[in-house]
């Protein structure tokens, strides 16, 4: 398969001229006598005009079953949308024909799911832009079950720009965010996942946060970022020691109380006021020093595990030490009324 990039010309039985379009028409428009452009003002040319959109669908249609494009889907599919043309694009008489092209599109099940022969699904209800880790992290049945999304088919290459006026979706830190957000209304779900699928998570989420401040030029940009991380900063994500789940936002979440050196004595400190030590709300250990059965190598994990605590301080947990204990659990008790 291979596109052609060149703007083809309309014809009425002979060729009139190129309107900016990458595709063939050929319709018995009603011309005046210099056949040097369509008569715009002609209803039946208005007519034929808008039934181009169904014509170009049927094609669609036709193609699916035809055996050249059965065998090679995400290919064929990606040279067929190449020729969809975008605003801007066209002009003259058909100026107005890529924003009925694409709204036809965008209600049209024209592209194929990955590891789904002949299953076809909405531009709307597809993610690109994935690999194999992000399939990995957000499976096939969660996605869908949570998003009602389906991962587009491999082969599929389409513009940013034509995906973007269909309604596809890429991953990246809005979905993530709202996998997550939907996770966290199913309690069992992310349970199941545990402080593992957790971890993973941050991570991903830690890189999409690099990958996508990296690409931020304009200050509205950088404040997109800033209500991602709020959206993150309310989700009763984050697992504790006790086995609960909460959010940064109920109260302060401290990183575990691992002695790291014989000099650190907060974990001792602790230990010896243990009504003190229970309130406190630390993070479930396997978030931050995986199990034996981690399948990550030690360099990998020592690179995670700062990844992972990178992300959660910028969150807002915080380290642990003497003074901000009192600061956020012994002095409000000091101060209260129960106290008095």
């Amino acid at each position: 398969f291979e596109a052609c990039h060149e703007h083809q010309q309309v014809f009425s039985f002979l060729p009139l001229r190129s309107y900016g379009l990458r595709f063939i028409i050929q319709g018995d428009f009603i011309l005046p006598s210099s056949r040097e452009e369509i008569d715009a003002d002609s209803a039946w040319n208005q007519w034929l005009l808008s039934e181009i959109p169904n014509v170009y669908l049927k094609t669609v249609e036709v193609l699916k079953k035809a055996s050249c494009f059965k065998n090679n889907q995400g290919k064929a599919t990606s040279v067929f949308m190449s020729f969809v043309p975008l605003e801007g694009e066209v002009q003259g008489f058909f100026y107005s024909l890529p924003r009925m092209l694409l709204s036809c599109l965008r209600s049209s099940q024209c592209l194929p799911i990955e590891d789904k022969d002949d299953h076809w699904a909405l531009p709307c209800t597809v993610l690109g832009g994935w690999d194999e880790s992000s399939r990995i992290l957000l499976p096939d049945n969660l996605l869908h079950l949570l998003l009602g999304l389906h991962y587009l088919h491999r082969d599929v290459v389409i513009s940013r720009t034509l995906a973007a006026e269909l309604g596809i979706q890429f991953y990246g830190l809005k979905v993530l965010i709202d996998f997550m957000e939907c996770l966290c209304t199913r309690n069992n779900i992310l349970t199941e996942l545990g402080p593992g699928w957790i971890r993973s998570w941050l991570i991903a989420l830690h890189d999409c946060f690099v990958n996508e401040s990296q690409n931020r030029l304009h200050f509205f940009q950088r404040k997109t970022e800033v209500e991602d991380l709020k959206r993150v900063k309310q989700l009763p994500f984050i697992p504790l020691s006790n086995g609960n789940y909460t959010s940064i936002t109920e109260s302060p979440i401290w990183l575990p109380c691992v002695d790291r050196t014989s000099s650190n004595e907060i974990t001792t400190l602790l230990e010896s006021f243990p009504l003190l030590y229970s309130e406190l709300r630390t993070v479930h250990p396997s978030l931050v020093n995986p199990s034996g059965s981690s399948t990550e190598s030690h360099l990998m994990q020592a690179e995670n595990t700062s990844m992972v605590c990178l992300m959660l301080e910028e969150l807002g947990v915080g380290q642990i030490s003497g003074h901000q204990v009192v600061q956020a659990h012994i002095l409000p008790v000091m101060f209260s009324n129960d106290i008095l």
